[in-house]
């Protein structure tokens, strides 16, 4: 249900977690969770992967409630990330477009 509610790598990410649940006797969940985040989720960065691995170690063990709240700390912490990522992009836009004048600059002078 995970896997159809979330959009493209997310899905895939879930998916990944529903087909290797079959290994449940070999490994822990949170090995199948650890592992699936590492092969489905290359794009996110070293924290926020490290933040969803935790997340992953903490589901399953405990009683509902703690794991509820694992949850609630999980989404706050990628809230406080997006935030912050979306708080730096118009600064990073006129980086960007900074950046892409000196190199045209340069390109002319080197053309010159």
């Amino acid at each position: 249900m995970a896997a159809n509610l979330a959009g493209a790598e997310a899905g895939v990410f879930f998916q990944s977690c529903a087909a290797s649940l079959s290994g449940l006797n070999e490994n822990s969940f949170a090995d199948l969770w650890i592992d699936a985040c590492r092969k489905c989720l290359p794009a996110l960065s070293a924290e926020s992967r490290g933040q969803l691995e935790t997340l992953g170690a903490s589901l399953g063990r405990y009683e509902l409630d703690e794991q509820l709240a694992a949850c609630d700390r999980y989404l706050r912490g990628a809230e406080e990330t997006a935030n912050g990522l979306l708080a730096r992009l118009p600064e990073q836009r006129k980086l960007s477009l900074a950046l892409s004048a000196a190199a045209g600059a340069f390109l002319c002078l080197l053309i010159l």
